[in-house]
């Protein structure tokens, strides 16, 4: 890897906020998703960063949130999307008005229900991980008609008779699609792997690192269901990544899930051929992340025992 460059961040002046999960950034407008009583999106607005306006309506009625798992951009000027895990919807927001309900949807699509992880493959399909199955990857229409599948999770098996559903859980990771190149992104939680897909040619490219390790677990039926048990042991690998225009960013931990001090947060940024272009040790571990790549800047969202908002200005001298 290449010789890691120190990142110092900056705490944002943000209206207090509780449990703050999810960060979105554009133009000019950060959104703070937060599981609250009564609203899930808060808008905070450059250049102070004072809120501006609150969404996203805490409830199951129609443009309403329960729990927001990301936030995406699909190209639409003053438009962002959130995905609410509990109702296995999609709801649009806009980021300059003040209604606090979304103003399009996609909710409650019988297919999502056995979607474990997803996102935006384009305007009108999803890139997706399925609960049980024996295929990796789907690109499913909103229909839930199947575009396309890919990848066998047995090919990931460390032991013979492992089920691929264990499998799919032990490789969780946030998934994220640059749709102006339709290249996804997974980085792995629970094992330190890094997956590139080219959803047009169905191609991957695979790392696995720094560490390259396998988490220690035993398979249990006690629900029914096979499901893994994993060791105390276990680290925690890659919280977040952002495919931008350039890079693919990775927030890195690699520590154990409880261990919230002493610890060595990166940076790091590939290539799309998979090739490690910078790193950079950071002063807080990022749970979430969102990139301004037009001022070479991340906010990221802190795992810490009082989580905020901070900001880091990349070095000018980034190459593009």
């Amino acid at each position: 890897m290449p010789s890691e460059q120190h990142l110092q961040g900056n705490k944002l002046n943000l209206e207090r906020l509780g449990d703050a999960r999810r960060i979105f950034f554009k133009e000019g407008k950060l959104v703070v998703a937060e599981k609250s009583n009564t609203y899930q999106l808060h808008i905070f607005a450059e250049p102070d960063f004072n809120k501006v306006s609150a969404k996203g309506y805490n409830g199951y009625g129609p443009g309403e949130l329960t729990n927001v798992w990301k936030m995406e951009d699909r190209g639409e000027p003053g438009k962002f999307w959130a995905y609410d895990l509990e109702q296995k919807s999609y709801y649009r927001f806009d980021l300059n008005d003040t209604n606090i309900l979304a103003d399009k949807e996609y909710s409650r699509l019988e297919p999502f229900f056995f979607v474990s992880e997803m996102a935006w493959a384009s305007d009108s399909s999803i890139w997706a991980r399925m609960v049980d199955k024996d295929d990796q990857y789907f690109e499913l229409a909103l229909s839930g008609d199947t575009i396309a599948k890919w990848g066998k999770w047995q090919d990931y098996a460390d032991r013979p008779d492992t089920p691929s559903s264990v499998l799919a859980s032990l490789h969780s990771g946030k998934m994220h699609v640059n749709l102006d190149k339709r290249i996804g992104v997974i980085a792995g939680v629970s094992r330190d792997y890094i997956e590139i897909v080219n959803l047009n040619t169905l191609e991957k490219i695979q790392l696995f690192g720094p560490e390259n390790a396998y988490p220690e677990y035993e398979v249990s039926y006690s629900t029914g269901y096979p499901m893994p048990i994993r060791s105390s042991n276990n680290k925690t690998y890659y919280f977040d990544n952002f495919p931008g225009e350039e890079y693919i960013y990775l927030s890195y931990f690699g520590e154990q899930g409880n261990k919230r001090s002493d610890i060595n947060p990166k940076l790091i940024l590939l290539n799309y051929h998979g090739e490690i272009k910078k790193v950079f040790q950071l002063d807080k571990p990022i749970v979430s992340m969102a990139i301004d790549e037009e001022n070479n800047r991340v906010f990221g969202l802190s795992y810490e025992k009082e989580p905020g908002v901070y900001l880091y200005n990349l070095p000018p001298s980034l190459e593009k």
